[in-house]
């Protein structure tokens, strides 16, 4: 909790507060309260201590994101799955209960979300259409609480069904595969090059770089479908997978995604090298933290090159500055017959 509530508050606050050039940066430092979480899960798993602490960060994070504009609540319990997948080999009987438990509660929450959210941004928007919340704490805590108890069981369904067809995520894929290269040439590095200008020319260093545009005019012009846009404060993305097929096609979308993966891979040896003071643990949490964007399926890949650009920064400074001086006050002591973590696990296969 030391470490998650000073990041809690930098992601709430970063960005629509202060920031500036800083922004991106401030953002993924604020990103890195994934890293506390994982370690407070693992802590909870393997000493059966710190439950409350664990209960008020689900608690804090759920709430947080049902109260916002986009559906971050849902970070957390995708958070926790992974986490529980990584430590499952160690404890299957322990792990796939709560396995179970965390996917029921997402798909739970997903559907009421994708019931509620409507008519409850639109509320949180005064009407204007944009992605902002233009109403006091009470007024959404109210309009939250009127919106799930208006919710009647035939509703259900629906928003189930409409929650996997949101998830899926396929549709904008499948339009720009019928039109490039039939209507529109291939970019050959075109939309890739853009994503890596971007992160190479930071506003800090250059004030006069124009906003990026909405995804919404990229997605219209490569799929043919007319889509709300930056007159409704709207951001549609085709994904970063549609986006490397428009630039290399089929087989270059598959080469580039391997290359990706090297990337990711050279990412993570780096950060496990760095946080190798604070062991394994904190190497998984921040690895996690870093790779945090790349399950969004649905992200465009200028800003899927900032987010790990400045998510791995992030991560970096964290292990390198804030761990050392962090560390002296973060007690993970293991009591007697308790489940051995990973790490003591294998040294006791091994033998003294």
């Amino acid at each position: 909790m030391l470490i998650y509530l000073p990041l809690l508050l930098v992601s709430q606050v970063a960005g629509p507060y202060f920031g500036g050039g800083l922004a991106q940066l401030i953002s993924a430092i604020g990103a890195l309260r994934l890293a506390p979480i994982v370690l407070l899960i693992g802590h909870w798993f393997y000493t059966r201590r710190g439950g409350i602490a664990l209960a008020a960060v689900f608690g804090a994070e759920i709430l947080i994101g049902f109260l916002s504009f986009f559906s971050d609540w849902k970070t957390v319990l995708a958070l926790a799955g992974i986490t529980l997948i990584s430590l499952a080999r160690h404890a299957w009987r322990r792990s796939w209960p709560l396995l179970i438990g965390t996917f029921v509660s997402l798909l739970l929450l997903g559907t009421v979300w994708t019931i509620i959210k409507p008519n409850y941004r639109e509320i949180l928007n005064a009407g204007t259409g944009q992605q902002v919340i233009l109403i006091s704490p009470d007024e959404q805590a109210a309009a939250l609480s009127d919106s799930i108890l208006s919710i009647k069981p035939q509703d259900l369904s629906d928003g189930f069904l409409d929650l996997l067809s949101r998830v899926s995520y396929v549709d904008f894929l499948a339009e720009t595969l019928r039109s490039v290269p039939a209507r529109i040439e291939h970019q050959n590095g075109g939309l890739w090059g853009e994503a890596f200008q971007n992160i190479l020319t930071p506003r800090l260093l250059f004030p006069d770089k124009p906003p990026l545009p909405s995804d919404s005019v990229r997605t219209m012009q490569y799929t043919g479908r007319r889509l709300a846009s930056d007159s409704s404060g709207t951001s549609i993305s085709i994904g970063y997978v549609g986006e490397s097929y428009i630039d290399f096609g089929a087989f270059g979308a598959i080469v580039t995604a391997f290359f990706m993966g090297l990337v990711y891979g050279v990412g993570v040896l780096g950060l496990v090298r760095l946080s190798r003071s604070g062991g394994a643990a904190l190497g998984l949490a921040l690895t996690i933290s870093f790779l945090w964007p790349v399950q969004q399926f649905e992200m465009s890949n200028v800003k899927l090159v900032g987010a790990l650009g400045w998510g791995w920064a992030g991560s970096a400074l964290f292990a390198v500055i804030l761990w050392p001086r962090l560390e002296p006050f973060v007690l993970m002591r293991k009591p007697a017959g308790q489940v051995t973590p990973p790490a003591d696990h294998a040294r006791s296969r091994r033998g003294p």
